[in-house]
């Protein structure tokens, strides 16, 4: 009969050798776990220290899923960088998109994913957008230097040989408005998204007074910015939550406050002090324009129950057009809600195409 003593010794030479061969089988896997939590560490480090680090690759893959390259091109007075899909065709109108202040050609990749494959599309960035950079010693900020930036841009990629569609949002459709009455032989159609202007009522954008110094949209302060976000969003809900995501969001346009700064105050003084100008030039547009106000968009002074947005089409622009107070073969501004909007436009061509 095996004795205590044996039993526990034989035993332990079992357990000691159990003991072996685990550890030596998973010795890789423990590695391999070790590394992939080392690495994730890291990148959380990395991402926490840079997070504007993260929008440059989620920007990567908008365009990449979007069919469009960034390209940059040697202007006069700046380089710059601009999204493109396509090829310039001579049978249809090419594409270009202006952001919004600030904005970047990455926000156009949802709209054009959903427009036909076929189309010669361009979301150019003007100096204080993106991936722009002016030369040194070249003061730009203002809307008129812009227009004349835009314009030479077009002819460094050819777009003035066969008339483009112009399509701008907020800054950019001022920057658009005025392309188009300066340079008419550019542009085929104008497509204004919630202009820039002067409004019937005061917008939050224009509601700073004199101390440009703090203007809430060029903040360096996460919550500040989280406040504002906020209060443009329709839904507040909408707005991201994280002050991480703020942080990314200033540090994006560090080295573009001070133009964008000076940008501003120009452009108030052109829009507003500046206001007769800025209307006899527009009064020189030809093209067809569309003009597009979403229903809670500050710059709209009228609210009609129902409306989902405001579209205008006028062959002569003026900034009355802005005011909706239009006309095109004696129509004035019509309302355009949800359900109308589908009824219209079924079975009809993109007026894009």
């Amino acid at each position: 009969m095996m004795s205590f003593s044996m039993w526990l010794s034989n035993s332990q030479k079992s357990l000691y050798k159990w003991i072996a061969n685990t550890f030596g089988t998973t010795q890789p896997l423990l590695f391999t776990g070790a590394t992939i939590g080392v690495g994730i560490i890291s990148g959380a480090a990395y991402l926490y220290t840079n997070p504007e680090s993260l929008f440059y690759w989620t920007d990567r893959y908008m365009l990449s899923s979007a069919g469009f390259s960034v390209k940059y091109i040697q202007g006069n007075n700046c380089t710059f960088c601009y999204a493109e899909h396509g090829q310039l065709r001579s049978d249809k109108p090419s594409l270009l998109f202006i952001d919004r202040f600030s904005g970047r050609k990455e926000s156009w990749m949802k709209v054009c994913k959903g427009l036909p494959s076929a189309l010669h599309i361009i979301c150019v960035e003007l100096p204080g957008q993106g991936d722009t950079t002016l030369h040194e010693d070249q003061n730009m900020a203002s809307l008129y230097r812009l227009t004349d930036l835009l314009a030479e841009f077009a002819s460094l990629l050819n777009l003035e040989v066969v008339p483009h569609h112009v399509v701008g949002w907020s800054m950019g459709g001022s920057v658009a408005a005025l392309y188009a009455a300066k340079y008419p032989q550019f542009v085929r159609r104008l497509t204004l998204i919630a202009p820039l202007m002067q409004c019937p009522i005061e917008t939050e954008f224009w509601s700073v007074k004199e101390d440009t110094e703090h203007l809430p949209f060029l903040t360096n302060d996460p919550e500040q910015l989280k406040v504002l976000a906020e209060k443009s969003f329709h839904n507040p809900d909408l707005a991201p939550k994280s002050l991480w995501v703020y942080k990314a969001l200033i540090k994006r346009i560090q080295t573009k406050r001070e133009f964008l700064k000076e940008l501003y105050v120009n452009m108030k003084e052109e829009i507003t002090e500046e206001s007769s100008k800025f209307d006899n030039l527009l009064s020189k547009i030809k093209c067809p324009v569309q003009v597009i106000w979403g229903e809670q968009d500050q710059g709209s002074s009228r609210r009609e129950p129902g409306s989902s947005r405001y579209l205008v089409t006028c062959v002569a622009a003026q900034r009355r057009l802005w005011r909706q107070q239009c006309c095109q073969e004696g129509s004035v501004l019509g309302r355009v809600d949800r359900n109308h909007e589908k009824q219209q436009h079924a079975g009809r061509p993109c007026t894009m195409c």
